[in-house]
């Protein structure tokens, strides 16, 4: 087989790489079409494999009949046994991650997917659960590796697995804004770089530069700051500060660690490694004695240990689940079918997987698409939304109207509406949104800021909310939003 040409269409969370695999026909030397190939998180997985785990829609033609002796005896051969072959998959893994990226190791997790492939072709395959667990693992290992690799198996078939590198941006938000750059923040050894003068302005300070020293100089109020270039320390109002690294120059920009944010403004900084998010509140605020990092949010808090443990839970929660979500889950494709304009066509006899799969995207994220938010703030809003609401559920809720704090429901495991606004309030701040808790008929929900609109989230859908209709019908918001006050 020979890859013949290659088109890719990229989603939040899918390179789809529609890879033409052609096998050649001795005979009259054309190229019959057999198969697509997908590259779901950095894995390259055939369309016969996805097909066996139940999420891929695409068909796979037969290869032409004039194959070579050694393909058919692959075919007709006796397998062994689905836990032997998931194990081989494992212990290639197992070796990439022991002897990093080789022509070798490469070599040997493709032979072992590929024994799996034969077999799911020859309809003898029955552990697709386990082997979603097993590719769960080999997306987690291969996540961010760059390779190709080649596979010669005589003159006139070749295999290629390839191994795509997914560059994910990163996302700046401050006081709930997300912010845009010309140039980027980047991420080198752990460490995060934003454009100082963009930032800096956007938080109010004046920059400028002493050419004669050298020096960048950022003053807002009282506070003076100077920036030697070159140097790893700055001086805040005379007093030397050591950054976490040297400022440098990209593409004409100056960038500078945002964790200096803290200490030069006073701002709040959080860096959330996955989904790669650096949430800024201009001013770091205590309240009740409680050091916060969103606001004014304490999310009902008693103590700082309290407040300090929900955060912990929260995050953790976030950089765990949040790259394994597939958008809509195993509706994805109409989910992104959705976005991309298609509708469910009214009749609810039609009970074709597609028509069911639009119906279902209209009730979860119709309202966001019709308020007009952006297909990657759909997304990202989706796979928050089902962050909270898995994070939230599995309590008890005793009756007495006792539970209220985000501790209560994530530590205590008691809830009720109150506690689960909380959680929710937590999981969407953390992720840089706008979020507030309104109160009305003995019941308390969350609302959240989505590209101006507020909604009304639940784990994986939305509702749209006319804020100011709600509060003149008698609804009181009990806590305000992260970023400003309504009245």
């Amino acid at each position: 087989m020979k890859p013949n040409q290659k088109d890719s269409v990229v989603s939040t969370n899918t390179q789809v790489h529609m890879t033409s695999v052609y096998t050649r026909n001795k005979g009259t030397n054309k190229s019959v079409k057999r198969s697509f190939s997908l590259v779901i998180s950095n894995l390259l997985i055939s369309t016969v494999l996805m097909g066996a785990l139940g999420i891929s829609g695409g068909t796979v033609e037969a290869a032409s009949s004039t194959q070579t002796p050694t393909q058919v005896v692959q075919v007709t051969q006796k397998y062994q046994d689905d836990a032997t072959l998931l194990a081989n998959v494992n212990l290639a893994l197992d070796v990439l991650k022991k002897n990093g990226l080789t022509l070798a190791t490469l070599s040997l997790l493709h032979s072992s997917l590929k024994d799996i492939e034969n077999k799911i072709n020859a309809n003898q395959f029955t552990s697709t659960n386990n082997l979603y667990k097993t590719l769960v693992l080999a997306e987690s290992t291969l996540s961010g590796l760059s390779y190709n690799i080649t596979l010669d198996v005589g003159n006139e078939f070749v295999e290629s697995l390839t191994v795509v590198k997914r560059l994910t941006p990163i996302s700046v938000y401050i006081d709930g804004i997300p912010q845009f750059y010309k140039q980027q923040p980047i991420e080198q050894n752990g460490i995060v770089f934003v454009p100082l003068r963009d930032i800096y302005e956007k938080l109010g300070a004046k920059v400028t530069s002493d050419t004669k020293t050298n020096t960048v100089i950022i003053t807002k109020g009282n506070t003076v700051i100077k920036l030697p270039r070159g140097k790893d320390f700055a001086y805040v109002n005379g007093k030397s500060v050591k950054l976490s690294a040297k400022m440098f120059i990209k593409n004409g920009v100056t960038m500078i660690p945002v964790d200096f944010l803290k200490v030069s403004l006073g701002s709040s900084v959080e860096w959330l490694s996955v989904p790669k998010v650096v949430v800024i509140t201009s001013k770091a605020q205590t309240v009740n004695g409680i050091k916060v990092l969103y606001g004014g949010h304490t999310y009902a808090s008693r103590n700082q240990k309290e407040y300090d443990t929900v955060m912990k839970i929260v995050r953790e929660h976030i950089s765990k689940e949040y790259d394994k979500l597939v958008f809509g889950e195993s509706r994805n494709k109409y989910y992104l079918e959705y976005l991309d304009g298609a509708r469910f066509n009214g009749d609810k006899r039609d009970r074709s997987e597609r028509n069911v799969g639009l119906y279902l995207a209209q009730g979860s994220i119709g309202d966001l698409v019709s308020a007009g938010v952006s297909k990657e703030g759909v997304i990202r809003a989706w796979k928050t939304g089902f962050l909270a609401g898995t994070l939230a559920s599995g309590t008890v809720d005793p009756g007495d109207g006792k539970p209220r704090s985000a501790y209560d429901n994530l530590v205590r495991r008691v809830s009720d509406c109150d506690a689960d606004a909380q959680v929710y309030s937590a999981v969407w701040d953390a992720m840089g949104y706008n979020t507030l808790i309104i109160a009305g008929s003995g019941h308390a929900d969350m609302l959240v800021q989505i590209e101006g609109h507020w909604f009304k989230p639940g784990a994986g859908s939305f509702m749209r909310v006319d804020l100011n209709s709600s509060l003149k019908k008698g609804a009181k918001i009990i806590f305000q939003s992260t970023y400003g006050q309504i009245k």
